[in-house]
């Protein structure tokens, strides 16, 4: 991740501006990435889905409103097991 940081997106405690790419660490096998305002999004391999950053209105769908540094995985529907996009 790259870019501004005030939500912590790029995970690696800096918040100022950063023009070069860091690895986010504790992912492996991504296959997409998307980033918000202030919360960034990937989507791995296995289907599962990770989310950090700012979290003051739940963005990162893990059901609480605190901000991780760390990504977290996303809850599936109604907040029962996790989203996986590879199930049906």
């Amino acid at each position: 991740m790259w870019g501004a940081s005030k939500g912590n997106q790029r995970e690696d405690g800096e918040y100022d501006k950063q023009i070069t790419p860091v690895q986010v660490e504790g992912l492996s096998g991504v296959t997409a990435i998307a980033a918000g305002f202030l919360h960034a999004v990937a989507l791995k391999s296995d289907g599962t889905v990770w989310t950090w950053g700012y979290n003051e209105k739940g963005q990162l769908g893990d059901g609480t409103y605190n901000d991780s540094a760390t990504p977290v995985q996303v809850l599936g529907e109604n907040g029962i097991g996790f989203l996986n996009l590879k199930e049906n």
